[in-house]
């Protein structure tokens, strides 16, 4: 990562009906998404930083990963 702290910015997307929020930075050409104790790099490819950042966190909510890695009831 560079040596200044990159500046996360607040993403939502919707996922069957309901909002999935997470937070995402960019480093140089890579975007880090963060959803609760999770997290996801990717690279940018010509894509915007917030548009991939809401289909990784669909990613997410299809996977049916928690927010904080608990096992859902």
């Amino acid at each position: 990562m560079n040596e200044k702290s990159p500046q996360w910015i607040n993403v939502t997307a919707e996922h069957e009906g309901r909002q999935v929020q997470g937070l995402y930075a960019l480093d140089g050409e890579t975007l880090i998404l963060s959803y609760g104790i999770q997290s996801k790099t990717r690279q940018l490819v010509g894509m915007a930083a917030s548009t991939l950042a809401r289909a990784l966190l669909v990613e997410f909510a299809k996977a049916g990963k928690p927010l904080y890695g608990a096992t859902p009831l």
